[in-house]
């Protein structure tokens, strides 16, 4: 129970559990918590209580249903969090991965814009040569 008082944000004291218990809003309030509302450190406290060996939903069921559901309610939270980390973290490594790819690719389009450009001005060069040539040949011709 101080594991789902630690995450309504209220005390972990027998009494305020007893009066969260019998509040009946609280269902309310476990049905529109999200974990984007959860902080790492709420994490880290919900960890904390849902690390213990102890801390079996289907185990705890077994001594009180509700307990177990509110066990079970943890449990799928702690996972929320988790997974909503994860998610972050592979957004991250997909765009560092995202941008050194357009680095490569910037890299490689660059050389091959340089490659191309370079057979261009060859044949600038080339075409004036001919140019030049032609025109020789014309005076030549005309003289």
């Amino acid at each position: 129970m101080y594991a789902l008082m630690a995450v309504l944000g209220k005390e972990t004291t027998w009494p305020v559990v007893k009066e969260t218990l019998a509040d009946d809003e609280l269902i309310f309030s476990l049905l529109d918590f999200t974990v984007d509302e959860m902080s790492a450190e709420l994490f880290q406290k919900l960890e904390s209580y849902t690390s213990s060996k102890a801390f079996k939903p289907a185990v705890i069921a077994k001594q009180s249903l509700a307990a177990g559901a509110f066990a079970k309610w943890l449990s799928a939270i702690k996972q929320g969090y988790e997974l909503k980390r994860a998610i972050k973290l592979l957004t991250r490594r997909k765009d560092v991965v995202k941008n050194q790819v357009l680095a490569r690719m910037e890299t490689h389009l660059a050389a091959e814009v340089e490659k191309h450009l370079g057979a261009v001005e060859q044949a600038q060069d080339a075409a004036k040569q001919n140019k030049q040539s032609l025109r020789q040949e014309l005076k030549l011709l005309l003289a």
